[in-house]
């Protein structure tokens, strides 16, 4: 690979970013930082726009996780959400603070309950 082929922190940071704004994310709520290919999320992902009553889902959320992986020189990924976390069996679950309380543990929302509102 030659010196100028190499991508930097900087343009990692700017391919995660647009990969958040492809999904309607609020990037205001999410610190993205990227360093020798591993890319770090914190904060909390949340539609913006038209989008904001759509709930960003598990699915969604792989898909993100998916397409950060994907980026030309990212080597890992790291999401570290307030809103989201992982499980032992790799399943992604919604988390909700409750005024203050540690966080509890919410069922990621189905297709069937989503229908049911």
């Amino acid at each position: 690979m030659n010196r100028t082929d190499r991508i930097t922190d900087a343009q990692i940071r700017c391919g995660a970013r647009n990969v958040l704004a492809r999904h309607w994310i609020d990037v205001h709520l999410v610190d993205i930082g990227a360093f020798r290919g591993v890319v770090r999320l914190r904060g909390e992902l949340r539609h913006q726009g038209r989008s904001r009553s759509e709930p960003v889902g598990a699915e969604e959320l792989q898909g993100i996780e998916l397409e950060l992986k994907r980026l030309r020189g990212v080597h890992r990924v790291h999401l570290c959400l307030e809103n989201w976390h992982h499980t032992e069996s790799g399943e992604w679950r919604e988390t909700r603070r409750t005024r203050g309380k540690e966080l509890a543990e919410v069922p990621a929302p189905t297709e069937a309950s989503l229908d049911a509102e």
